[in-house]
């Protein structure tokens, strides 16, 4: 992940990557399950685009559930480190 890596969730709310890993640290082992549907990338050059499509369920260890279908879109960027994902965005699919 990058260090400017920005996530935008389904619920409009923007994470940095501190955020971001401190949202991760709230979802207990096995409470979340997530399927990916399709996915199309992107190529241009050291850059990927990611576009796919994916089902979440479960709840948080605060309580807050997590049920949505959702799309997303995602910039990874190749470098000497290896890849890195800049930003990921998800939207509610709201009649899927």
């Amino acid at each position: 992940m990058a260090e400017d890596f920005c996530y935008v969730d389904i619920y409009g709310q923007i994470l940095d990557q501190t955020r971001y890993f401190a949202l991760l640290s709230h979802i207990p082992a096995g409470a979340i399950t997530m399927q990916l549907g399709d996915v199309t990338t992107r190529g241009y050059g050291p850059l990927v685009h990611v576009i796919g499509d994916y089902t979440v369920d479960g709840r948080l260890d605060t309580g807050k559930v997590l049920r949505s279908q959702a799309r997303f879109s995602a910039l990874w960027r190749h470098d000497a480190d290896g890849w890195r994902c800049h930003a990921h965005h998800s939207t509610s699919i709201a009649n899927p």
